[in-house]
C-alpha cells in the first residue's frame, strides 16, 4: 500500500495568503470596475435624459404650433369687421366676409384638421327658442363643410355605414360656460393687451364630428377639444365667442410616439398616446401635468398658449427600463460585464493556479527539501516522500531516495569499520592486559622467589638455588642471585678448611 505523505502546512498557508491577496485585489478591481461602470452608466443616462428632454421640447413645439394655428386663425376671425358687426343670425355678413371666414376655416381644416368653427353671440342659450328661426338657438355662423360625411359637405357616404346623430349638447354647454367666463373677466376689449387675445378651453367633450365615429362606433373617436376666443363690437363691448373644435384623435397625430400626452390639470383634460402599462403607472402624474418620480425619465413641457385659466403641458415619460435598453447603456453594461467577467476569471484562474502550484509543486518540493535536509543532518530513519511522477518533482524525489540509500550504505560501511576498529582495539587491549598480567605474575614470582632466597640466605642457608624461571627482565637477577649463593657457599667452605691460605 502506498504510503500517504502528510502534507506540510507552510506551502499551503503561503498559498492561502496568496489566494487571499489575489481575492482582495480582484475584489478591489471588481469594485472599481463596478463603481466606474455605474458612474459611466449614470452619466450616459443623464445624457440620454437631456436628449429626451430636448426631444420632448421639440414635440411640444410641434403641438404648440398646431394649437397656435387654431388660436391665431380664430383670433383673426374674431377681429374681422364683419364679425364685430355681425347680428344675431349673421344676416348682415358681407359676401367678402363670408369668403374670408370660409377661407380661414379651410386653412384650419387643411393644416390642423379642425372639425368646426362657430361664431356665437354673448346671449347664446341652446335651451331657448330663436325668434328668428323658431328653433332652439344655434351658432350665429357655423362652418363644418370639411367634416367627412357632414351634413353640408356634399361627399357621398360610404356604403354600409349608418350615419349617427350629430350631438352638439356637450359643445354648447361648454361654450355657455366659456361665454360666462369672458363676460365676467373680459367684458371690454380694452382689457386685452393688443393681439394677446385670451383663449380658453375645457374638458374633452363629445363633438358633432362623427366622420370617424360613424365607421368605428367607438366613443373616443368623436371626443374633442374646444377652443374659444372673445370678439367685441366696434364700441369694445364683449359680443360673443369664436370657437374651434378639433377631435382628440387628430391631436394624437401630433404626438409622434407612445408615452406622450397633452394635458391640462385645470381642465382635467388629457389627450394621450400613453402606453397602457405606463398610463397605469403614471396616469395620476399625467393628469397633474407633473413628472412621475418613479420613472427614470419623465418631463412635462409647458405649451405656450395665452390661456388665462389654465396651463397646457406636453407630458412625456419612458418606461422604467427604456434607458437601460438604450444602445449606449447596453454597450456600457456589456463592457462592464465583460470587464467584470475577465477580472473575475483572471482572479479565479490565478487562485486555482496558485493552489495547483502549491498543491502539486510547492508541497512536494517542500517535503523533498525537508527530507534532503534531514538526510544531510543524518536523519536517515524516515523514508523520503515518494511521488510517482515523470516531472521534475518525481525526478527530485527519486534522486533524494537514491541519496538516502547511498547515505544509508555509507553509514552501514562506517559502522562496520567502526565495529572492526573497536574489535581490533579490544583485542589489542586484551593482549596487552594478558601481557601485563603475565609480566606482573613473573614479577610476583621473581620478587617472591628473591624474597624467599634472601630470607633463606639471611638464615644462613646457602644450599638452595632459585630454580623457577623469572620474567625475562628479572632472569639476570635470578642468575646473579644464584651465583651469589654459590660464591657465598664456596667462601664459607674455604674459611672452614685448614689448608686454606690467605695471602
Amino acid at each position: 500500500m502506498k504510503k500517504i505523505q502528510k502534507l506540510p502546512m507552510k506551502p499551503m498557508v503561503l498559498s492561502a495568503y496568496l489566494c487571499a491577496a489575489v481575492a482582495s485585489i480582484s475584489g478591489i478591481a471588481l469594485t472599481s470596475i463596478y463603481l466606474n461602470s455605474a458612474a459611466e452608466i449614470k452619466r450616459a443616462k443623464a445624457d440620454l435624459i437631456e436628449k429626451e428632454k430636448v426631444k420632448t421640447d421639440e414635440y411640444a413645439k410641434t403641438v404648440q404650433q398646431s394649437l397656435s394655428l387654431i388660436y391665431q386663425n380664430i383670433r383673426t376671425i374674431a377681429l374681422l369687421p364683419d364679425v364685430r358687426n355681425v347680428d344675431r343670425n349673421g344676416t348682415n355678413v358681407s359676401e367678402g366676409g363670408k369668403q374670408t371666414i370660409q377661407q380661414i376655416y379651410n386653412n384650419l381644416g387643411s393644416n390642423v384638421d379642425v372639425s368646426e368653427v362657430y361664431i356665437l353671440p354673448a346671449s347664446f342659450d341652446p335651451d331657448k327658442i330663436d325668434q328668428f328661426t323658431n328653433e332652439k338657438e344655434a351658432p350665429t355662423l357655423k362652418y363644418d363643410e370639411l367634416i367627412v360625411g357632414g351634413a353640408s359637405n356634399g361627399v357621398a357616404e360610404d356604403a354600409g355605414i349608418v350615419k349617427q346623430p350629430e350631438l352638439e349638447d356637450d359643445e354648447y354647454r361648454l361654450i355657455v360656460q366659456q361665454i360666462a367666463y369672458f363676460k365676467k373677466n373680459y367684458p371690454k376689449a380694452d382689457m386685452i393687451n393688443g393681439l394677446n387675445v385670451p383663449v380658453i378651453s375645457g374638458q374633452t367633450v363629445m363633438t358633432c364630428d362623427n366622420s370617424v365615429f360613424n365607421k368605428t362606433l367607438v366613443e373616443k373617436d368623436r371626443q374633442g377639444l374646444l377652443f374659444s376666443v372673445p370678439y367685441y363690437d366696434p364700441s369694445g363691448a364683449f359680443k360673443g365667442v369664436v370657437s374651434a373644435i378639433i377631435r382628440t384623435d387628430v391631436i394624437e397625430k401630433y404626438l409622434p410616439e407612445a408615452n406622450l400626452a397633452l394635458t391640462n390639470p385645470t381642465y382635467r383634460s388629457v389627450v394621450s398616446t400613453l402606453d397602457p402599462a405606463l398610463a397605469a403607472v403614471s396616469g395620476n402624474w399625467v393628469a397633474k401635468g407633473q413628472p412621475d418620480p418613479t420613472l427614470d425619465y419623465s418631463y412635462a413641457a409647458k405649451i405656450d398658449m395665452p390661456d388665462p385659466q389654465a396651463d397646457w403641458y406636453l407630458w412625456r415619460g419612458l418606461p422604467t427600463d427604456a434607458l437601460d435598453k438604450s444602445d449606449r447603456v447596453q454597450a456600457l453594461v456589456s463592457s462592464s460585464h465583460t470587464s467584470l467577467g475577465i477580472v473575475s476569471a483572471l482572479g479565479l484562474g490565478l487562485i486555482i493556479l496558485i493552489w495547483f502550484v502549491a498543491r502539486y509543486y510547492l508541497v512536494p518540493a517542500n517535503s523533498i527539501a525537508e527530507a534532503l535536509i534531514g538526510i544531510s543532518e543524518g536523519r536517515l530513519e524516515v523514508d523520503p516522500p515518494k511521488y510517482q511522477r515523470s516531472d521534475i518533482v518525481g525526478r527530485l524525489a527519486s534522486t533524494v531516495a537514491t541519496f538516502r540509500e547511498t547515505s544509508l550504505a555509507q553509514r552501514a560501511s562506517q559502522e562496520r569499520e567502526e565495529q572492526n576498529r573497536r574489535k581490533a582495539e579490544a583485542d589489542r587491549l586484551a593482549d596487552q592486559a594478558r601481557a601485563e598480567a603475565d609480566a606482573a605474575e613473573r614479577m610476583r614470582i621473581a620478587t617472591s622467589g628473591l624474597a624467599d632466597g634472601l630470607k633463606r640466605l639471611a638464615s644462613g642457608d646457602l644450599s638452595f638455588q632459585l630454580t623457577e624461571q623469572f620474567a625475562a627482565d628479572f632472569e639476570g637477577l635470578r642468575n646473579d642471585f644464584n651465583m651469589l649463593i654459590e660464591l657465598t657457599g664456596m667462601t664459607r667452605s674455604s674459611l672452614r678448611s685448614p689448608s686454606t691460605t690467605f695471602p
